[in-house]
């Protein structure tokens, strides 16, 4: 925390020993000596009193200050206004996809495979204001139907949210049969992890947890350390979790994995606000991923092109729901049923009474959390306090769709 009307440690003790070297019959002001150790006693404390003064300033007037004067009353406790940021979502997210509704990209551009170029714009429709653009090159394989790619939006904060399935329209017209417009785009998730610039309210409530925070490594200083990264959903902080001067921090990511980047990034915050010696450990949550196959009945008989499309939109809904469990929350059966249900009045029936899913498989993580093994899942799964359900990643389809 600045200080705005007092002085610092190091500062006092400069002018004290130059008043007292000139005013009094003292010259040993060495480190060890008597005079040095009650001259910093006295000081460290005047300091202190300083840093109160300027915190109670800043409580005085923060609750009605707006604009620029907040960022100075900020200042005064060290708290930067978070900036707007663009919105970035990574191959692996699996979020961001070109696909076909049938066949193979190579059936659509002569068996040859598709390269698209990075800044291909895409966007929920054409004339849509809020767009992305392709990070680098993606070459879509001519023997596959879908592969996923790595974009950011071309606007700052949350003008550039989308919900899940909103993505409609690209720009790319390099392929045989782009005349036809067979070459698709969407996303499976919501994409909602950049930031506005931050808010006068907002602001002035970090500013005001900041005076609590200022004492180096309690709950509150890691709670706001690690929430000020962006892709950062939530924290579990648990203090003395390895002993006395400890704390276990779990990451709760936007996107359903946490990655090594959102670790390192979280750990250089929390890094800032520690306390010399304490050992704060920073880990993602234990992931139990969920694989299944899913049985539709319909009312009516549908084309094999209606059936694509319904199964898309069933497995995307699949997804969407799994992958928004918080960590610790349980993964119900019957929520994924209703999710399902609720998309199209064309479906009768979610498999059988008895037998709602053809296959549901629980990847649980070894003791290690190196790697996983399969279960037979007949129930609904409640994860340990520091456990998270997703979908499992490791596969590239956990969620089928099959019409009986």
């Amino acid at each position: 925390m600045a200080n705005i009307f007092g002085k610092s440690l190091n500062e006092l003790m400069v002018e004290t020993i130059d008043d007292l070297s000139t005013t009094a019959n003292i010259t040993n002001f060495s480190p060890g000596s008597i005079t040095r150790a009650l001259l910093t006693t006295v000081n460290r404390t005047t300091e202190k009193a300083y840093r109160v003064f300027d915190t109670n300033f800043a409580r005085a007037f923060l609750s009605g200050a707006k604009g620029k004067y907040v960022d100075l009353l900020g200042d005064m406790v060290g708290v930067a206004r978070l900036g707007a940021t663009r919105m970035s979502i990574g191959k692996e997210s699996k979020n961001f996809r070109f696909f076909v509704e049938t066949g193979t990209f190579g059936n659509i551009n002569n068996n040859q495979a598709i390269s698209i170029p990075a800044n291909t714009q895409i966007k929920t429709h054409e004339n849509a204001q809020a767009s992305y653009v392709t990070t680098s090159t993606n070459i879509l394989s001519a023997t596959t139907s879908e592969a996923f790619v790595a974009v950011t939006s071309t606007s700052v904060g949350s003008r550039s949210h989308i919900s899940a399935g909103s993505i409609r329209f690209h720009d790319f017209r390099g392929y045989a049969d782009s005349n036809n417009d067979t070459l698709k785009v969407g996303n499976v998730d919501a994409a909602v992890n950049a930031r506005d610039l931050e808010s006068d309210i907002n602001y002035k409530f970090r500013i005001a947890n900041a005076i609590l925070s200022s004492e180096r490594a309690n709950q509150t200083a890691l709670r706001l350390a690690a929430l000020s990264i962006p892709g950062v959903a939530d924290v579990i902080v648990t203090p003395r979790f390895y002993g006395i001067g400890t704390a276990d921090v779990i990451i709760q990511s936007v996107l359903p994995s946490v990655s090594s980047d959102l670790i390192n990034a979280v750990e250089s915050a929390i890094s800032s606000v520690e306390a010399y010696g304490n050992l704060t450990r920073i880990r993602a949550p234990k992931e139990f991923g969920i694989s299944m196959t899913v049985e539709l009945k319909t009312r009516i008989n549908l084309t094999t092109d209606e059936q694509s499309i319904l199964a898309r939109n069933v497995d995307a809904a699949i997804i969407n729901k799994i992958n928004r469990l918080n960590v610790g929350e349980d993964f119900s059966r019957a929520s994924i049923i209703q999710s399902i249900l609720v998309l199209s009045d064309k479906i009768k029936n979610v498999g059988t009474l008895e037998k709602p899913f053809r296959e549901l498989s629980l990847h649980v993580p070894t003791a290690l959390n190196d790697n996983k093994r399969r279960e037979d899942l007949l129930d609904d799964f409640v994860p340990p306090i520091d456990g998270r359900v997703i979908v499992e990643p490791s596969l590239v389809d956990p969620v089928q769709v099959v019409f009986v």
